[in-house]
């Protein structure tokens, strides 16, 4: 009797010390419910630029890579405006100007010069919250305009500069690198740019802008 007492009594402070092991809550192991949509760890960013109207201005110069004696590139100025879809495509219309160069062709003073507007279509990554990336390629319509000033006299009085200016189809690609600030953008441009001219003229453009 003594014994079943003592054996009851040690039941009773097990139960009483350890309440957690003789009554388990069944609901600890489920897992934490949670009603929000789980987000897509490899989802894509919407660019800055997404449903924004940009209109942008700069300077730009254009190095020759041709071989045609004068280059019409060198130093610019340019003005456009462009709009990137909710799907990050870009679309754009540009009008740019290069003072370009002279130089001396056979007995000939030569001075080239060249406007061009363009269209660009294009696509926008974002890389960190306010920088963008963009590729694209573009068409252009390019007049390049040539004074030739001969160092002879003409025969029968012409003009000894004369002349002359021809429409061309410009195409290639390119890419820029944008800062979108709250309000105004900086923007790094970089393009390769064939003129179907007669002599053909090629260059790489290089351009910074500021815009809005």
């Amino acid at each position: 009797m003594v014994g079943q007492a003592r054996l009851g009594t040690a039941l009773g402070l097990l139960l009483f010390c350890f309440p957690a092991v003789a009554q388990s809550d069944p609901s600890a192991d489920d897992p934490p419910s949670d009603d929000s949509p789980a987000r897509n760890p490899f989802a894509a960013e919407a660019p800055a630029t997404a449903g924004v109207l940009q209109l942008e201005a700069g300077f730009r110069y254009g190095f020759d890579l041709g071989d045609t004696g004068v280059s019409p590139w060198g130093a610019g100025v340019g003005l456009g405006v462009g709009y990137t879809l909710d799907s990050s495509i870009y679309l754009a219309a540009l009008a740019e100007y290069f003072f370009g160069r002279s130089g001396m062709v056979g007995v000939n003073d030569v001075d080239k010069n060249l406007i061009q507007l363009v269209g660009e279509v294009g696509y926008d990554v974002a890389l960190l919250k306010r920088w963008v990336a963009r590729g694209k390629g573009f068409v252009a319509g390019a007049r390049i305009a040539k004074e030739s000033c001969s160092s002879t006299l003409i025969p029968g009085g012409g003009s000894p500069c004369p002349a002359s200016a021809s429409i061309n189809l410009g195409f290639g690609p390119g890419v820029s690198l944008m800062y979108v600030g709250p309000q105004a953008f900086f923007s790094l441009d970089g393009r390769y740019e064939i003129v179907l001219s007669d002599p053909r003229e090629s260059s790489i453009i290089v351009a910074v802008g500021i815009g809005f």
